[in-house]
């Protein structure tokens, strides 16, 4: 049984998100990918599951997204109530999620689960996912990943072959929402170490089947996600040389959430001296709390690895969606 300050600090949480999100039901769609995804979406429209599944929309290949669009449609119609409060329910599920999964690496340590959660739910880098409706996306592959990583963890704890195969089903359904979590193999491999797991080949291999459906999710998707074309590869010079300047965008971004917009012109020229400040600040911040709470270490290195990780389709390093 969980305490009662628990309790108290996940209400909170759920709450003050409820709160700040709570106007997003006013909403309407908008001229902007809301169309492509759901409103002249044909397939979606026809809950013709067969194409939702087999051919990819545009630049993505989205098909539990773009299914949880059917069924709203079939039963709704277009109420955009309805989108964007099945929105907010999947982000507050989010919050819940990160809650139980601090707590579980952190040894339950209910502040830090508070604090972590609560970040997570207001921070205005999330707002775009959850007020926007085409981009479901990004909450749903959240919830299939986060349910991933919190069984794969009771798996690397029990050994049991259900919790593994558990942990397998929700990747498999965060890839299928958003190709992002290509990585989630990867921070499997993050919580084996974390764990105290010496990382050897039967580890490895037992993550095989999840890096199976990652090929198979690019493999369909392939021609139409621009990885490849005249003038560009999946991974290119480009492409390598623009990840520091990506991640410093994205971390200055994280601790000082201003001039946000929906696209970004990219290029490291476009990144502004003050993120590579901020940046160097947060690397100084975390190399002196390392020294002063060494019982936190091996968090902090998995906290890093995982930004890093989860981060890099964000930086383009390979260009998918």
């Amino acid at each position: 049984m969980h305490s009662i300050q628990f309790k108290k600090s996940l209400a909170l949480v759920l709450v003050v998100v409820a709160f700040t999100y709570a106007t997003a039901l006013q909403n309407d769609f908008v001229n902007f990918d809301d169309e492509l995804i759901l409103l002249e979406n044909k397939p979606v429209k026809d809950f013709d599951i067969y194409t939702i599944f087999t051919k990819p929309l545009a630049e993505d290949f989205v098909p539990l997204t773009l299914l949880t669009f059917a069924i709203e449609y079939k039963f709704f119609g277009l109420k955009p109530f309805i989108y964007h409060l099945d929105n907010i329910i999947l982000h507050l599920l989010n919050c819940i999620l990160v809650f139980f999964l601090i707590i579980e690496l952190s040894g339950e340590d209910t502040r830090m689960s508070f604090i972590s959660s609560l970040l997570f739910g207001i921070h205005p880098l999330h707002v775009e996912s959850v007020n926007w409706v085409a981009e479901r996306k990004d909450v749903l592959s959240c919830f299939f990943y986060l349910l991933s990583l919190l069984v794969y963890l009771r798996y690397s704890k029990t050994k049991k072959v259900s919790f593994y195969w558990g942990a397998f089903i929700f990747g498999a359904m965060a890839i299928l929402a958003k190709s992002f979590a290509l990585t989630l193999p990867f921070v499997f491999l993050l919580i084996d170490y974390y764990q105290g797991v010496k990382i050897e080949l039967k580890i490895i291999i037992e993550k095989i089947p999840l890096f199976i459906v990652s090929f198979l999710s690019i493999l369909i998707a392939w021609p139409l996600l621009h990885v490849m074309s005249n003038t560009e590869s999946a991974i290119s010079i480009q492409n390598i040389i623009y990840v520091v300047p990506a991640f410093c965008f994205y971390i200055s971004r994280s601790v000082l959430p201003v001039g946000l917009s929906v696209l970004y012109e990219t290029g490291a020229t476009r990144i502004g001296f003050l993120a590579y400040v901020i940046t160097g600040l947060v690397i100084w911040g975390i190399n002196e709390f390392v020294k002063t709470h060494q019982s936190r270490k091996n968090l902090i290195i998995f906290g890093l690895g995982f930004f890093l990780i989860s981060g890099l389709p964000a930086c383009q390093f390979i260009r998918i969606k």
